[in-house]
């Protein structure tokens, strides 16, 4: 039905009377249909559109559906108020204000201000808030964070770009909702945000940078327009502000939308990915993973990356051993050096300082422990101090065997089980469960669902 509509205005063009839109005449367009939706252009005049008019009814007799005039606007620019008024008289339609919302995001002719963008900031606010995410651990919270929250943002960098300050506003509300599970009350964060949304392999949890994002949206838009896809808006940024020059040594016209000027001033960026960019040009396919990845892995790798990566163990517990990893555990030196407690003593055996190296491995209670984890996977092993054992980790869980993910898993396991033991016994409320054998319960019940070594541990229960 609309091609039959399209054809319509496609003859309505060669009658002298129709005039186009300013910005429209070069590409010759006077629709758009998007969805279930269309838009139509013209000048502003009686006679043109008088003539769009008779073309939908004449649309409108022949598929026999009737225009609903509510659900029709008139947006006019450039004419006075006595002309406006004329054509919503011709059209039966209310006059319609920008900026106005389309699938969510709001269109305008000119550059957003920062209150059409709370909408965004709410939709983020309104998801953490939800009742079930007071229920979430840490682990819980990012896996929110990179699955509902940044696709959000993300369907909003494909329609426009975001300001700074906007960016900034989605991290903060992020990064407090990660650390605190509430989006108002803040804290230290014991991991810097920038850490955090480092790839694994550098250490982080491999959260999207929403500003470099950001950039490579508006380095996708640039890519189609270097390309010149068989694309409208591509075709008229080309004809109505390019005019056949090569869009990388342009120059950017003052008038020019605010979105096209943004992109235009990303041209340098692209000497960072020279070799990408011309690959993909010759590819003719954009890779933004591609391109994210070799502007932000620019940091070492960690030694310990291949730890908390494809674990069997539970998400709340490897997240505990990242924490253990970049040395930022609550442990009770680390408090009392932020003078929020006096008393430093391990919680569990009492004889020395609470540091993170003691309470995992040096603590006499936690060094039994580990004894009897390895002894039950059948790993004749001494438990060493805390650098020296997680070297010795990483080189024993480098295979792809099921030894390996069972050493690896029991590793993560027996971490977490020790820090919840030492919160049980500060905070209660005290359990008289061995804590082996609840470590080893974890270990059956998660390496049960992993088909490596599931038949691994059935052997071991015979």
């Amino acid at each position: 039905m609309m091609e039959y509509l399209n054809r319509l205005l496609v003859k309505m063009h060669s009658k002298p009377k129709f005039k186009f839109h300013a910005k429209c005449k070069n590409v010759g367009l006077t629709n758009l249909i998007l969805v279930d939706d269309i838009l139509l252009f013209s000048r502003g005049d009686v006679n043109s559109v008088q003539m769009l008019m008779n073309i939908v009814q004449i649309f409108s007799k022949t598929i026999g559906l009737v225009i609903n005039p509510r659900k029709f606007k008139v947006f006019c620019g450039g004419m006075d108020r006595d002309t406006q008024n004329l054509l919503c008289r011709i059209t039966d339609f209310e006059e319609g204000k920008l900026p106005m919302k389309y699938l969510g995001v709001p269109i305008t002719s000119k550059r957003l201000s920062l209150h059409h963008y709370l909408p965004l900031i709410d939709k983020i606010t309104h998801r953490m808030k939800h009742w079930t995410t007071k229920l979430l651990s840490y682990a819980g919270r990012i896996s929110l964070v990179k699955s509902i929250v940044l696709a959000i943002t993300q369907y909003w960098m494909q329609c426009l770009p975001l300001p700074q300050f906007v960016i900034h506003k989605i991290d903060q509300l992020c990064r407090t909702f990660v650390w605190t599970g509430d989006t108002t009350e803040s804290r230290k964060s014991p991991v810097a945000w920038s850490t955090v949304c480092s790839p694994k392999s550098q250490g982080g949890k491999c959260i999207i940078n929403l500003a470099m994002w950001n950039k490579i949206t508006l380095l996708n838009c640039l890519w189609n327009l270097c390309k010149k896809s068989d694309n409208m808006w591509v075709k008229w940024v080309h004809m109505v502000y390019l005019k056949g020059e090569d869009v990388m040594v342009a120059q950017v016209v003052k008038d020019s939308s605010w979105i096209v000027k943004r992109i235009l001033e990303l041209r340098d960026q692209v000497l960072h990915i020279q070799s990408l960019w011309d690959s993909m040009l010759t590819h003719e396919k954009f890779r933004m993973n591609a391109v994210y990845d070799l502007l932000t892995n620019r940091d070492q790798n960690v030694d310990w990356r291949g730890l908390c990566c494809r674990n069997a163990a539970r998400p709340r517990a490897v997240f505990t051993t990242w924490l253990i990893c970049h040395g930022r555990l609550a442990t009770k030196h680390r408090l009392k050096k932020f003078t929020v407690i006096r008393d430093s003593n391990c919680s569990l055996c009492h004889d020395e300082e609470e540091t993170i190296a003691h309470l995992v491995f040096a603590c006499r209670y936690t060094y039994d422990v580990w004894q009897r984890i390895l002894a039950w996977i059948n790993v004749n092993h001494l438990p060493l101090p805390w650098n020296e054992e997680l070297r010795w980790v990483m080189e024993h869980t480098a295979k792809k065997g099921w030894k390996a993910c069972l050493l690896k898993m029991a590793f993560i396991e027996t971490l977490y089980g020790i820090w919840h033991r030492r919160n049980i016994v500060i905070f209660g409320p005290t359990s008289h469960t061995d804590i082996v054998y609840s470590i080893i319960d974890c270990i059956i019940y998660r390496g049960w669902q992993h088909h490596k070594i599931k038949k691994h541990i059935a052997h071991m229960l015979s």
